[in-house]
């Protein structure tokens, strides 16, 4: 059972961590969007 538990734990883990990277690089996404906005959006609101 401990083997289930180690997988388990590292599961959760790798998870965690997914999770908080997706979370850091939408947040600095979010920052470059807003000093360098996207063309394709400035392009479509002048059309």
């Amino acid at each position: 059972m401990r083997v289930v538990w180690f997988f388990v734990g590292a599961l959760s883990a790798v998870a965690k961590a997914a999770v908080w990277i997706m979370d850091t690089t939408e947040r600095n996404n979010r920052e470059l969007q807003g000093f360098m906005p996207r063309y394709d959006r400035d392009g479509n609101d002048e059309e």
